[in-house]
């Protein structure tokens, strides 16, 4: 359940609970999933080839032991993609496959299509990956203090916040770190193609 605050006719805050669309279907166990829902004969699974380097540059890609490996249809690398090869939300700071630098440890590389997914995520493992090592900010506020930044800046300001500080008639000044929290999703993180006609394809995610 979300509250929801609302105000009523002479201005006094109100609040009423307002359930999530799915609500129902999920508390319920009738939403459906991409997990649950059958698959068409002759599906393939995907699996990532990822980088153990935090910053680095790709000097060679050897997947010849992936591509031969057992029930290996294909395999992808950005160079494939014929589209933006970049899924960043807001900003486009994400891309689908690493081009040729890598930026975190565990970026995505390459791809492979297999029959199964024990037979994609074993050749995904067989790859040769050749770097040149960059120099890593593996701290947030050594990477601020050296101007070290993935993108240039993005700031939204809303409001006159120095000013609204300045007259605070509070105020304490210190630091606090914090880890990067990351949502438990209920559902699986997983999406589903199948083609239909016309050229078209239908994607469940």
């Amino acid at each position: 359940m979300t509250t929801v605050a609302l105000a009523d006719v002479n201005g006094q805050a109100t609040g009423r609970d307002s359930p999530h669309e799915s609500a129902r279907l999920h508390v319920s166990g009738e939403a459906a999933y991409v997990d649950d829902l059958p698959m068409l004969e002759g599906s393939l699974f995907a699996a990532l080839g990822l980088s153990d380097r935090a910053h680095a540059r790709l000097v060679d890609l050897d997947l010849s032991a992936v591509r031969s490996a057992t029930g290996v249809v294909g395999v992808l690398v950005a160079a494939d993609i014929p589209g933006n090869n970049n899924c960043g939300p807001i900003v486009a700071d994400e891309p689908i496959l690493a081009g040729t630098l890598v930026q975190y440890i565990g970026q995505p590389v390459f791809a492979v299509l297999a029959d199964s997914v024990e037979h994609a995520r074993s050749a995904a493992r067989l790859a040769t990956i050749s770097y040149a090592d960059l120099p890593a900010e593996l701290s947030p506020c050594s990477a601020r203090e050296k101007g070290s930044f993935v993108l240039p800046s993005m700031q939204r300001v809303r409001g006159d916040p120095d000013r609204a500080i300045a007259c605070a008639p509070n105020r304490i000044a210190g630091s606090m770190q914090c880890g990067g929290q990351e949502h438990f999703y209920l559902e699986g993180q997983v999406s589903y193609a199948v083609p239909e006609e016309g050229g078209g394809i239908r994607v469940h995610c």
